[in-house]
């Protein structure tokens, strides 16, 4: 949804309260969610990455 003030495309949430006939709604930047995700992402790939170039460096030296 794109959002009104500041003309970012959100994901929104919306819940009721109680049996009040009110409702709270909260909305994020996809971009945020984008930027968190490939953060996660490259402390994942370093990880992973970085055990596998010791080892290719180990076997490297046995032979």
């Amino acid at each position: 949804m794109m959002s009104g003030l500041d003309q970012q495309v959100k994901i929104v949430a919306f819940r009721r309260i109680g049996d009040y006939p009110v409702y709270v709604s909260s909305g994020y930047p996809i971009a945020t969610i984008w930027s968190e995700w490939y953060r996660h992402l490259s402390v994942l790939a370093l990880s992973i990455f970085a055990p596998c170039v010791v080892l290719w460096i180990v076997i490297a030296q046995s032979l």
